[in-house]
């Protein structure tokens, strides 16, 4: 489920360390992406205006990490130390909107 995904790698970028970023800002930003088209197919689909204003939450934190995720990703010559301050505060931001999802999807059932 595409909540699971994200508490996943939300989890993941949150305890990220700068000697980390480099091994896994790719595949990340193509997860994050993924993600991003998935939401928007899942918000399309969903049942109600409730549900989806519950999951259209996630929208807003989800682009933050994927740019900033993305533009390291993407850096022609990466620091050596990056800053992962802005990365992991975005990732905490997705964490509380994914939980905040997840309450505002239950309250449907």
């Amino acid at each position: 489920m595409l909540l699971d995904e994200i508490d996943q790698l939300s989890t993941h970028l949150v305890s990220i360390t700068p000697g980390g970023m480099h091994a896994v800002a790719q595949a990340d930003a193509r997860a994050l992406a993924t993600m991003r088209a998935t939401l928007r197919d899942v918000i399309a689909k969903a049942p109600n205006d409730t549900s989806r204003a519950a999951l259209n939450e996630l929208s807003v934190p989800l682009a933050g990490l994927h740019g900033e995720i993305d533009a390291f990703a993407l850096s022609a010559s990466p620091s050596a130390e990056p800053d992962v301050a802005p990365i992991t505060s975005l990732a905490t931001q997705l964490h509380t909107a994914s939980a905040a999802a997840r309450a505002g999807l239950a309250s449907q059932v």
